[in-house]
């Protein structure tokens, strides 16, 4: 698997986690919804920097 199709999987798992993350907090679980939104936050950063870093090997290729 690519770097790419780690990223987008990532942002796809993150995506499920704010999903869960809205679902809890409408359901009071302030807790569990705070966890669920860290928990996307942080996917999206790693996939971001998997993107840039792909960005930067493509950019130093040429």
């Amino acid at each position: 698997m690519c770097s790419f199709d780690n990223a987008t999987l990532m942002c796809k798992r993150a995506l499920s986690y704010l999903k869960v993350a809205e679902q809890a907090f409408n359901s009071g679980y302030y807790d569990v919804s705070s966890t669920n939104c860290e928990i996307s936050a942080e996917l999206l950063i790693k996939s971001t920097y998997l993107l840039f870093r792909l960005f930067i090997s493509r950019i130093a290729q040429h």
